[in-house]
């Protein structure tokens, strides 16, 4: 495309009969590779005088300026990924000597990386020291908050905007590397084992956190202000007589202790079940909307299949099959992923309230001052 437009240049000078304008000719290029050019001025000197000698040195400027690209892009990369500056200049001369440029690469990273780890290393000391100088016991509960709060950090920097001094949090270290080599050679089949082991503990632990939690909540209300469904799953759970035994109009934390037992055990699994509910309603209803949109897209260009000696209904039931498909995997991807993670949404508190305050009543002292301030009133009025 980028000939295309300097031989539309040309030909347009001589059927006008007109000069070569550079500064247009530049253009057109760089909208048609979509990248800038950089020349120096005396570059550019040389091909006012001669505009045509453009046309030999365009395919060595485009390469210059992809090279650069890819290089500035390649710094960035690594920066992000580290984490921290590279100081490499993203300006190099062309063309490229791609080994030196590696070379230079491979030794700032490791300039940058030894650098991090050492001051990563301090930190962690630091904070590990202050840590265990303020627990009263070392246990398997504290190694493994320990463990969770090292490989998070916070960095100071300098606003530019506020003109202040900033902390924000980032990521010291990532266990995925070392769990994977820990991992290594193990059987397939006890893995999923102890995964799911796993996951039903901590869906377990989830719903006796909750079930504590709704039992505070309905702590002083009574076993009849609960709603209907609560109750007879209450039912259910223990037998008829025991439960005809309750007073159901004591409060609930006054119960036997198997009573609240079961109490807590029901309100858990409820409010596990409707937070799981929300959850799938949620990821299904935003993937659900990207989802017509794609249709309604592969509706408007499914025609064009008709030029490739395609039947168009057939093309479109086989795509909108396999993007229904991709839909429910991508839902359960989506549940699965937050399922673990999702904060319980917070409830209205269940505690009666309290009645309206009645306005104090007047008396009959201040009830005449106020009649006759409304006929002074009235009275200014009429003279106006």
């Amino acid at each position: 495309m980028a000939d295309m437009a300097v031989e539309g240049a040309f030909l347009e000078a001589e059927e006008t009969e007109s000069e070569v304008n550079l500064t247009e000719l530049i253009n057109a290029v760089e909208a048609a590779s979509g990248m800038r050019i950089q020349m120096s001025e005396d570059v550019l000197d040389q091909l006012r005088a001669d505009p045509y000698r453009f046309r030999d040195n365009m395919p060595q400027l485009i390469e210059s300026g992809l090279s650069l690209r890819v290089w500035a892009g390649l710094i960035q990369a690594v920066e992000r990924r580290v984490g921290e500056p590279l100081e490499l200049q993203s300006q190099m001369t062309t063309p490229i000597d791609w080994f030196v440029a590696g070379e230079r690469l491979r030794d700032a990273f490791s300039r940058v990386w030894e650098e991090r780890t050492e001051r990563l290393l301090t930190d962690i000391e630091r904070d590990l020291e202050n840590a265990l100088g303020r627990a009263d016991q070392v246990d398997e509960g504290l190694i493994n908050r320990l463990l969770v709060q090292m490989s998070y950090g916070r960095r100071a920097y300098f606003d530019r905007k506020t003109h202040q001094r900033q902390s924000v949090v980032v990521a010291r270290l990532s266990y995925v590397y070392s769990a994977a080599r820990l991992l290594e050679g193990e059987d397939h089949t006890s893995l999923v084992e102890r995964v799911m082991s796993h996951l039903e503990g901590a869906r377990a632990a989830l719903q006796l956190g909750l079930g504590r939690a709704e039992m505070s909540r309905y702590a002083g209300s009574r076993l009849d202000q609960l709603d209907q469904r609560t109750r007879d799953t209450l039912r259910a759970a223990i037998r008829e007589e025991q439960f005809t035994q309750i007073d159901i109009e004591s409060p609930i934390n006054q119960l036997p202790d198997e009573i609240q037992d079961h109490i807590q055990r029901i309100l858990g699994e409820g409010a596990l079940s409707q937070i799981y509910r929300e959850l799938i309603l949620s990821v299904g209803d935003r993937l659900w909307v990207e989802y017509l949109t794609r249709m309604e897209a592969l509706r408007t260009s499914i025609g064009l299949e008709a030029y490739g000696q395609r039947d168009p209904l057939v093309q479109y039931k086989s795509r909108a099959f396999d993007m229904f498909g991709q839909l429910l995997a991508d839902i359960r991807a989506g549940v699965i992923s937050r399922l673990f993670s999702m904060w319980a949404p917070g409830r209205p508190s269940t505690a009666p309230v309290s009645a309206p305050r009645r306005p104090r009543e007047k008396t009959p002292i201040e009830t005449k001052e106020a009649t006759i301030k409304t006929k002074r009133k009235r009275k200014r009025k009429r003279r106006r």
